[in-house]
């Protein structure tokens, strides 16, 4: 138990020590800046550190542009900063040098507007500080509400699930239910809660884990050892690392173990060491992590506000636009780009209108429209798997 004014002291005080500690470098450090309330702080926290501070925001037109807000702050602190407003690029061209960097068909349309910043950022510096991390540690996801509203039935579950979990345990001990029982002890609990409660998230992985379960067919019992396949079923994808407490940080953590690690990481990494620089996120220092973790999800989140111990803690060094603007992705617009784009139009006909391609010994040729058309995420998917697989020699 702390009450939210002993956490806020604490927070402040670790993480003021961990963007101080993060500083420590031979080299010139820089930070990103898109002017959300993550990055915001640690250009403010930093420049009670250093002077003369290099930040760097990225511009795309109408597609990305954060520089306004970046502006504010860069102005509050003085910082040397440095706008990427690219007025053309080859879009194509970036798409298919991506697949040389990332050693994975990788999808997140953000990785390009990402590798783009890194190597301006590069001309300038070796180490950049980010504020990567924030939204999984302090509640900062829009999905993170809605739970809130399902407490009552989370609580009503639990209980649930404990009698359950109960019953099951006394007709262990009866030979014919042995393994009925035993069965429901292993899995009853975590698929109620990690299954029904975050259904929506885990049924967009589906047909991935479809795939990844096919592996008990297509390979003996010697490959399957010698690639580490374990998953045997779903249940085994939805097991998390860490004691379930039944509430909304399960969620949070499931992102943590996950979304952050599989998506966000890979991508600042990966798009970063492409052009020899080094990111440090100061959120993620262990001590300031692990504090954030072990905090009751009612001092990150509520019905009205997200990111609670945050603002408590550092709002102060915000200007009011920062405080009070909403939250934007970073993403590539990909609906724009793929209707606006000549160069990645034409990769797409190259790629997906080509039955000779590799990828459709993967997936039909005729369907593929029919699905790909419907939403043109699914669109920029395919053509990321497509370009991977021929840039890989990828055989079947």
């Amino acid at each position: 138990q702390i009450s939210l004014d002993e956490a806020v002291e604490e927070f402040k005080k670790l993480l003021f020590n961990a963007v101080k500690k993060q500083l420590v470098a031979d080299v010139p450090v820089g930070a990103f800046l898109s002017g959300g309330l993550d990055s915001s702080t640690i250009v403010a926290i930093t420049s009670q550190y250093k002077e003369n501070l290099n930040t760097f925001s990225f511009g795309f037109g109408e597609w990305i542009n954060e520089l306004p807000y970046a502006l504010e702050i860069a102005k509050k602190y003085k910082t040397n900063h440095i706008e990427l407003t690219p007025e053309k690029v080859d879009l194509g061209e970036l798409l298919i040098k991506m697949q040389e960097i990332y050693d994975e068909p990788f999808a997140d349309s953000s990785n390009i507007p990402t590798y783009l910043l890194a190597k301006t950022a590069r001309q300038y510096t070796k180490v950049v500080l980010t504020g990567d991390g924030g939204d999984e540690m302090l509640g900062g996801y829009g999905w993170y509400k809605p739970f809130l509203y399902q407490e009552k039935s989370l609580s009503d579950s639990f209980l649930r699930t404990k009698l359950i979990w109960f019953i099951a345990k006394v007709l262990a001990k009866l030979p014919f239910y042995k393994i009925i029982a035993s069965e429901a002890r292993q899995s009853y609990f975590k698929n109620y809660l990690l299954y029904r409660h975050l259904g929506a998230k885990f049924n967009k992985f589906n047909s991935v884990i479809n795939a990844h379960l096919s592996q008990n067919i297509i390979f003996n019992d010697k490959e399957i050892k010698t690639l580490g396949l374990k998953a045997q079923n779903k249940d085994d994808y939805y097991q998390p690392s860490w004691n379930l407490t039944n509430d909304l940080n399960d969620v949070m953590r499931w992102d943590v173990e996950n979304y952050l690690v599989g998506d966000i990481l890979t991508k600042i990494d990966r798009a970063s060491m492409a052009n020899g620089l080094e990111l440090r996120a100061p959120f993620l220092d262990v001590d300031l992590a692990s504090f954030c973790l072990s905090l009751p999800y009612q001092l990150k989140v509520s019905k009205e506000n997200d990111k609670i111990i945050l603002r408590r803690a550092v709002s102060g060094l915000w200007t009011d636009s920062i405080r009070n603007r909403y939250k934007q992705g970073f993403g590539g617009p990909v609906d724009k780009w793929l209707k606006e784009d000549k160069s990645l139009n034409a990769l797409r006909e190259d790629y997906l209108n080509n039955p000779k391609r590799k990828i459709f010994e993967l997936i039909s040729f005729d369907k593929r429209r029919q699905w790909a058309n419907k939403n043109k995420y699914k669109t920029w998917t395919l053509l990321v798997l497509a370009v991977w697989l021929e840039k890989n020699n990828f055989d079947f």
